[in-house]
């Protein structure tokens, strides 16, 4: 296992969601404040709006698979099995943040962490294993 490799994964992870949430959350403010709602009651919105949860669970979905993706690039080795535990510690980084959202949401979003992870890291190694890297003797 490469720590070095799942570190730089769960920040992508984090960093693209962080990315991509903050318009989707500001996109989601908008609406509530145009539709007569208040600051004070917009986390109750955004919690009861299944939409607004299901694209934010779709993007950190596709922030993992990115994570995936760099924890198997820079592991080089073993990649599927360093994207699983990448997975892994993202979810169990993310238990704090569960207390403040919907149980549906959480668990999904558990459910997702690991086989997305996964995934980022399979497309690595399957384009690794369609496109070996050729040998240096060619370059002399």
């Amino acid at each position: 296992m490469k720590i070095k490799a799942i570190v730089l994964g769960i920040l992508t992870d984090w960093g693209a969601t962080l990315i991509f949430a903050i318009p989707i959350g500001v996109i989601g403010a908008i609406f509530h404040l145009t539709h007569g709602g208040s600051i004070k009651t917009f986390e109750a919105f955004y919690h009861s709006n299944t939409p607004l949860m299901l694209a934010s669970l779709l993007v950190g979905s596709a922030a993992t698979v990115g994570g995936g993706v760099v924890t198997a690039l820079v592991a080089k080795e073993h990649q599927v099995w360093n994207s699983f535990l990448m997975g892994v510690v993202t979810s169990l980084l993310g238990i704090p943040f569960c207390f403040s959202l919907p149980l549906w949401f959480t668990i999904t979003s558990f459910l997702l962490t690991v086989p997305c992870a996964i995934f980022g890291g399979w497309i690595v190694e399957k384009h690794c294993r369609n496109h070996p890297k050729t040998p240096s003797a060619e370059k002399a």
